[in-house]
């Protein structure tokens, strides 16, 4: 009886029962709703059954049913299965192209980073050759006079980028301020934009500004981008509107304003 038992609960497992039954279920739910629920004998609920019911609809149609869901199923698994590969090779392939983009620009940016070192090697061994040159001169007076006169201009060239920085710092907003303090305190980090989402934010550090429930600071820290990034402050990495870091011009521009 034990093995009976065991090996009627092993078919009613089978998936093919399972859409007999939904089946089943679903060409005769009134026939059966009316049998457990319509007032009478047991012999008019019966009555009742038999009038709702069919052959058809008892047998052939599930029957008929179940085989083609059983035969469909896999097709739909192979379908299904294709347009989630094809949706999941499409968003890595994005990923590897917004990746190389990035390490593309990377790439641009040490290469500006080195070529503006370069500049003020050369800047610096041009100043310490001018000063080779005015030890030359013989006339003690004409030397002294001389090396006082250049101190002096570069002095007036310094203290003017100075001036300029600290004007343009002071023409900048709030907004605009709080990123450049922030690239340049943090380097190496960046600040992200997404708009693609159901949820546009704007990240900063540990910081979120959600479109949906901070509306005023997204759309004034969206602006600052947008001005930084005109300005040549910072850099849309990818060009997407996604990832910003500081610009060599943004880098200088703040150390040059942090000179007291």
């Amino acid at each position: 009886m034990k093995d009976l038992i065991d090996a009627i609960n092993t078919r009613v497992k089978e998936p093919y029962w399972g859409f007999f039954l939904l089946a089943f279920l679903a060409f005769n739910w009134r026939a059966l709703f009316l049998l457990c629920f319509a007032k009478g004998t047991a012999q008019e609920k019966i009555f009742l059954f038999d009038d709702q019911t069919t052959f058809l609809s008892l047998i052939v149609f599930p029957i008929i049913t179940a085989v083609a869901i059983m035969l469909v199923t896999p097709w739909l698994k192979v379908l299904f299965g294709w347009i989630s590969r094809s949706a999941y090779e499409r968003l890595n392939s994005q990923d590897l192209k917004r990746e190389h983009k990035y390490l593309a620009e990377k790439n641009l940016l040490e290469q500006e980073r080195s070529l503006e070192l370069a500049n003020k090697e050369k800047e610096l061994i041009d100043q310490a050759k001018r000063d080779v040159d005015i030890e030359q001169i013989n006339d003690e007076n004409t030397r002294e006079i001389l090396r006082a006169e250049i101190d002096k201009l570069r002095q007036e060239r310094n203290q003017l980028d100075h001036n300029e920085n600290i004007k343009q710092y002071k023409e900048l907003t709030i907004y605009e301020k709080n990123i450049l303090e922030y690239l340049y305190a943090n380097e190496g980090k960046y600040i992200g934009k997404d708009e693609v989402s159901y949820r546009p934010s704007i990240t900063i550090g540990s910081k979120e500004y959600v479109e949906e429930s901070n509306l005023r600071d997204y759309l004034n820290y969206a602006d600052a981008l947008k001005s930084l990034k005109s300005k040549g402050l910072i850099r849309d990495v990818g060009k997407e509107g996604r990832i910003f870091e500081l610009e060599n011009k943004g880098k200088e521009y703040m150390e040059n304003f942090k000179i007291a």
